[in-house]
């Protein structure tokens, strides 16, 4: 289809803003949509059913680089390594209560 251009825009994408957007993610592209900014950064967040308001903005959610992904993995890592911890030392808490209470009920 050959479409009327005024600028860097197509009659397509001044009508229908999110077109190409709603085309990538029938397609099975991951969709953002921009939700501000947070101490100086701007914020993205998933949407797995984009409402597609005329006066939002979305993206197709960029791909992770290389370092980017190992720094999410080392991360992720250290918060599992946290919570194991803190799991673990729950449960000799409730080890210690049950045992407590055992000894109480007998």
């Amino acid at each position: 289809m050959n479409d009327f251009k005024v600028g860097q825009y197509t009659l397509t994408t001044l009508c229908r803003p999110h077109a190409d957007n709603i085309i990538a993610w029938a397609q099975g592209a991951e969709i953002q949509r921009w939700d501000g900014w947070f101490q100086g950064v701007e914020q993205w967040v998933d949407e797995l059913s984009p409402t597609w308001y005329k006066d939002s903005r979305y993206r197709v959610k960029p791909e992770l680089t290389a370092v980017e992904a190992e720094v999410l993995c080392d991360t992720a890592f250290e918060e599992y390594c946290v919570a194991e911890e803190a799991l673990k030392t729950a449960h000799k808490k409730w080890i210690k209560a049950l045992d407590t209470y055992n000894g109480i009920k007998e």
